[in-house]
């Protein structure tokens, strides 16, 4: 496993900053918590499912997981562009959002762009927030854990063909094998860029030359 390798110049800023991740993961596995569920036996009778913790990958339920081309084992990554504003804990009058943005991300094949409204990234960790639905958190080490709940809301149903279930949390788990980050907050104009911007200003100085 190769050894985390954090790339930026200095530690993270108290100001607002954008952070580009790329970090390559382990997949464990789907799991649902406090599963209940009602299995139909025939037309008058169902079994009943009680879990406390259930790990989905290949269930008989139809219960849905990250992404079913994955089992548990398998290498992939997580790639993201994260914007934390300025007292990330200081709330909108919603009292869940920051003001962040995940300007784009992808998780395990997974676009997972949407839907957060409170974002808080460094060097150290990841935090994203929506409402009940869903949190991804991360510790940026090699290692740790990268978290993802993805909830349908407070108490979660859903019917497959197998049944009816509802469950309090989904949880789909990693482990980080290596870590990249960059601060990404301002992207320098590129040496050819500046060249026509002095050239553009000199033109506009000699016009107005020209008219006095």
């Amino acid at each position: 496993m190769a050894a985390a390798a954090i790339t930026a110049a200095t530690a993270a800023p108290a100001s607002a900053a954008t952070y580009r991740y790329d970090l390559k993961l382990t997949y464990l596995g789907t799991t649902y918590y406090d599963l209940q569920g009602a299995v139909p036996i025939d037309e008058w009778n169902d079994d009943y499912v009680a879990e406390d913790r259930f790990l989905a990958d290949g269930n008989s339920y139809g219960l849905p997981v990250l992404n079913p081309r994955l089992n548990p084992g398998d290498q992939t990554s997580f790639s993201a562009a994260l914007y934390t504003p300025d007292g990330p804990d200081v709330l909108d009058d919603s009292g869940f959002g920051n003001g962040g943005q995940v300007k784009w991300c992808v998780l395990a094949g997974i676009i997972c762009t949407e839907g957060f409204n409170y974002v808080r990234s460094d060097l150290a960790e990841i935090r994203l927030r929506s409402w009940d639905t869903e949190l991804l958190d991360a510790g940026l080490v090699e290692g740790g854990l990268l978290t993802y709940t993805f909830n349908l809301g407070y108490r979660s149903f859903l019917t497959t063909e197998i049944g009816s279930f509802d469950f309090k949390d989904r949880t789909a788990n990693f482990t980080i094998d290596e870590v990249s980050v960059r601060d990404v907050s301002s992207v320098p104009v590129p040496a050819s860029g500046a060249l026509l911007l002095g050239a553009m200003g000199i033109f506009a100085a000699r016009r107005r030359k020209n008219r006095a």
